[in-house]
């Protein structure tokens, strides 16, 4: 690793992580307390007593399987620029998932795989490159969602009007991916629209959000990346292919859990139709501004698995499956992300 602090680590410090993660919870925990006040009955906690360990144990084999596909896509992407190393890349994809998951609308996730893989030894450029680029996998994973819900019809599978949702996710999707294209071909330009946008929500809050350093910051290194950028185009092509195919497995691996779950309450449910479900969910709440969707993917999720979960036993399905796909996972990053955030102590 390299001596000295990374630039990023001013931002983010071990008091914030700590703050975050209980606001996290604390949020979790209200959504939880509500789905249980107005869904449990005598019975929802006599189906603890039900559970089949069997598919727990599953559960929790996918939520590693989940953790080594993230660290194995970081891996593949980041190598075009370079080495990096495997345990490096998990840490940077539990960073990403713990910061994700503590900030509104998953802002922060980015930020920590950069801060991890420049701790590691990529430069700022290399290590923000390969942080877009992982996001703009997933933007692609998104999008190809939304088309399947369109075709697959929405609408039959959750016996709900939910269109409006799925053109809402997907339309943010595709600015995202159209202002991604814009960086490549007009790097200058695009800095200076974000920076224009970035002056423009700063006039609306009441702060000069553009003069902020940290900002000042990322707009100077997000114009010394697009080399790294082209980098992918001259010699990462195969590289960009099987990080997309990566992500795809990934999402699926990440959905198959809430269908293990549901099997592991004694439940019937058809593969295609969770797995449907989930898609549906993420879209909805990928954006959402609580931190990590805590508090709105609980109730979302209740109300979009009550098809096939019964009323009274959601509560517990929701917590298990939080559990299984995001509750470990912040813990566990965290735990990571502060021991990178320890004072170093000096040599010699």
């Amino acid at each position: 690793m390299p001596e000295g602090s990374s630039p990023l680590q001013r931002d983010i410090t071990p008091s914030y992580i700590r703050r975050r993660i209980r606001l996290f919870f604390l949020f979790s925990f209200l959504g939880l307390m509500a789905l249980f006040l107005f869904t449990s009955s005598a019975d929802t906690f006599k189906a603890l007593g039900r559970l089949r360990g069997g598919y727990l144990t599953l559960a929790l084999m996918l939520t590693l399987l989940d953790w080594t596909l993230g660290g194995g896509r970081v891996y593949v992407l980041s190598n075009v620029l370079s080495p990096i190393s495997y345990p490096a890349s998990v840490q940077a994809s539990l960073a990403n998932l713990c910061v994700g998951a503590i900030t509104p609308s998953q802002t922060g996730g980015g930020p920590a795989h950069i801060f991890v893989l420049h701790r590691n030894g990529l430069s700022l450029p290399k290590a923000i490159a390969s942080a877009v680029v992982t996001f703009m996998m997933t933007v692609t994973v998104l999008l190809l969602m939304a088309l399947w819900i369109t075709v697959a019809g929405a609408e039959a599978a959750v016996g709900m009007r939910l269109q409006p949702f799925f053109r809402l996710g997907a339309l943010a999707f595709v600015w995202v991916s159209l202002l991604f294209v814009l960086f490549l071909v007009r790097p200058k330009l695009t800095v200076r629209l974000m920076e224009a946008f970035i002056r423009g929500v700063g006039f609306v809050v009441g702060r000069k959000l553009h003069l902020r350093p940290a900002v000042r910051r990322f707009l100077r290194v997000l114009e010394e990346c697009r080399e790294s950028f082209n980098l992918y185009w001259h010699r990462g092509k195969l590289a960009l292919l099987f990080g997309l195919l990566i992500t795809m497995i990934l999402f699926f691996n990440k959905f198959a859990i809430a269908w293990v779950v549901v099997r592991g309450l004694g439940l019937p449910a058809l593969f295609e139709q969770v797995l449907l479900i989930q898609a549906i969910l993420t879209l909805i709440t990928y954006f959402a501004p609580s931190p990590g969707a805590s508090g709105v993917a609980e109730l979302v999720s209740a109300a979009l698995m009550s098809r096939i979960v019964p009323r009274n036993l959601l509560p517990i399905y929701t917590v298990l499956w939080r559990f299984f796909t995001m509750y470990i996972g912040v813990i566990v990053g965290g735990v990571l992300l502060l021991r990178y955030l320890k004072p170093r102590k000096p040599k010699g």
